[in-house]
């Protein structure tokens, strides 16, 4: 008993009768071209009966009931196909080298960066210390001399001064911080592109050596 085609190969069927028509008339079977003349399916799917039809008759090029001119069409598809491919693997091969220059200048600014924090936290340590042996001494001058107003005074203003500077210093802080919260998100952005970059170059490689494979030596 006969096994019943599905849906697939009967449209699969059908679309190779037309495509392999035009082939023997010289015509270029285009996906559009194949949808006119009755092509069932999906553009993707006529797009991809298209390439299956080639890939046969490109295979079974030494058999002699493969007319010359069909295997000539079928030939120039490939060819086609390489030179279409070649520019986007050069444009990923570019993207690639900008992301990498990109991930290296963010990781320059970023270790810049962070040395500055590291220089404004030494600071603010210091100054922290020095506001806390302030406050000790004018405990200390508080108790001892209560008459001193004047010893007092100068103390006050001076440990004002220390904490304006130590507060001066923690809004610098804050403020490199935010530029390394950024420059932590444009790091992640150029991993993200370099990664997709690298993608599109691992997929342009992979296309390009399914295609080699296929090509007739």
């Amino acid at each position: 008993m006969a096994r019943v085609a599905n849906g697939k190969e009967a449209r699969q069927y059908h679309n190779r009768g037309i495509i392999l028509d035009m082939l023997s008339s010289g015509e270029w079977p285009s996906v559009n071209k194949v949808l006119k003349a009755g092509g069932k399916g999906s553009t993707g799917d006529v797009h991809e009966d298209v390439q299956t039809v080639l890939t046969e008759l490109v295979a079974r090029r030494d058999r002699p009931d493969v007319p010359p001119e069909v295997l000539a069409l079928a030939e120039q598809a490939f060819d086609k196909a390489w030179e279409r491919l070649e520019p986007y693997r050069e444009e990923a091969d570019q993207r690639v080298q900008v992301a990498d220059e990109r991930v290296k200048l963010v990781e320059k600014q970023h270790q810049t960066a962070l040395a500055e924090v590291e220089g404004l936290k030494a600071q603010i340590k210091q100054l922290r210390t020095q506001v806390l042996d302030l406050e000790r001494r004018l405990a200390a001058e508080s108790q001892r001399v209560s008459d001193a107003a004047d010893v007092r005074s100068r103390l006050e203003e001076q440990l004002r001064e220390e904490r304006a500077v130590h507060a001066q210093r923690q809004m610098e802080l804050a403020e490199l911080q935010k530029r390394i919260d950024a420059l932590h998100v444009d790091a992640r952005d150029a991993h993200v592109q370099r990664t997709e970059a690298a993608t599109r170059l691992s997929i342009c490689e992979s296309e390009l050596e399914r295609l080699r494979a296929r090509k007739p030596a």
